[in-house]
């Protein structure tokens, strides 16, 4: 049988491509690299025609390790009745039929709109002053938190022995958050998602009256 192949070919020569290849990741090489060249932008979602879409807005105060500014418009706070449930840590958003019905059950907040550095959105509830018209400390506290952090980025954390919160504010010269277009309804919406009561005959309120 006839040897059909050319061996007069050059041989694949391995080795010295895998020579050339390790020789730019080599220790020296490394310390020359621009590292700064491997971030990629904030926008980098934006660069790829990518848009990310509203669909979550968790209702509640940040963590101790978030920082965060508040919407400084009027137009994103909302008067509302909240009811948290203990049973399902769940909070619900009542209409103002069904909270008269619950009134000692039922929490009268203003609803505030906060994003974080991920531009992240929260809603944070601040109940409304007794009927002296005095917050208790944590609530002042948490307001006067909100209110710094129109114009700054900050943080906060409990002071259980201060009995209110304590406020962190960023050192550095950080940029200011890109609010994204939505209407305070359409977010109040996507926040309450299936936690919208208005009518008396629903489960959870049921649930309160003994009925199931």
């Amino acid at each position: 049988m006839t040897n059909t192949f050319n061996t007069n070919k050059p041989a694949l020569e391995i080795g010295t491509a895998t020579d050339e290849l390790l020789s730019t990741t080599s220790p020296a090489n490394i310390e020359e690299f621009d590292i700064a060249s491997l971030r990629i932008p904030s926008n980098f979602g934006a660069s790829l025609g990518v848009k990310k879409i509203l669909n979550l807005v968790p209702v509640g105060k940040p963590t101790a390790t978030q920082f965060f500014r508040t919407h400084p418009s009027a137009n994103m706070r909302f008067d509302t009745m909240l009811l948290a449930s203990k049973g399902t840590q769940e909070t619900y958003l009542m209409s103002q039929q069904v909270a008269g019905q619950l009134s000692e059950l039922i929490k009268p907040v203003t609803l505030v709109l906060v994003i974080d550095r991920q531009s992240n959105l929260r809603l944070v509830p601040v109940p409304f002053p007794g009927p002296d018209g005095q917050r208790n400390p944590w609530h002042q506290s948490l307001l006067d938190a909100l209110t710094l952090a129109e114009t700054s980025w900050i943080r906060i954390s409990a002071n259980m022995s201060g009995g209110g919160y304590d406020v962190f504010q960023a050192l550095g010269q950080l940029p200011d958050p890109e609010w994204p277009n939505h209407t305070m309804d359409e977010i109040i919406k996507i926040a309450f998602r299936g936690r919208i009561i208005n009518d008396l005959e629903h489960p959870v309120v049921q649930s309160l009256f003994g009925t199931v």
